[in-house]
């Protein structure tokens, strides 16, 4: 059985249960409520990608990617993709939208050009070189898988 513990903030009321951490709930005025971020399982730190990915990801970063945000990641006539500036900038948002973003706006000069099994495995070194630990099964294409992925600062050993 698990325990659920309901703390109130403001309009919203955050659940801890042990089996979805990451389900907020928001309460209506009428005391209903609805879920925020329903289904989101995982985070970046449950080995989300494989080895060979991010290896595969590390090829075309060097290919497409090294020449403006720098062959060590962090910054060169673009941003850092390491540390402080990439957390900042994706903290608590779902890899599937770091996938589109990226996507979308990357190379600077021929966006969305690299194939889509390109972008998810740069999505997979990226997550490497910011200390995310690799898993067994490979970072998925699947938009609503990606969803279900919540980039976040490295939880605490406990």
């Amino acid at each position: 059985m698990a325990c659920v513990l309901v703390v109130p903030l403001g309009l919203f009321a955050v659940p801890i249960d042990t089996r979805s951490v990451f389900e907020a709930k928001q309460v209506s005025s009428s005391g209903g409520s609805t879920p925020v971020h329903q289904g989101l399982q995982m985070t970046i730190w449950d080995g989300v990608y494989t080895e060979e990915q991010a290896k595969r990801g590390r090829e075309i970063y060097l290919r497409a990617c090294g020449v403006c945000h720098g062959g060590d990641l962090r910054g060169a006539d673009g941003p850092a993709l390491v540390g402080s500036e990439f957390s900042n900038k994706w903290r608590d948002e779902p890899v599937a939208r770091m996938f589109d973003t990226t996507r979308r706006t990357m190379p600077q000069d021929n966006p969305d050009s690299l194939g889509s099994q390109a972008y998810i495995d740069l999505i997979s070194f990226l997550l490497k070189a910011n200390g995310s630990p690799a898993g067994d099964a490979e970072l998925p294409l699947d938009p609503e898988k990606l969803e279900q992925i919540l980039i976040t600062e490295k939880p605490f050993p406990g």
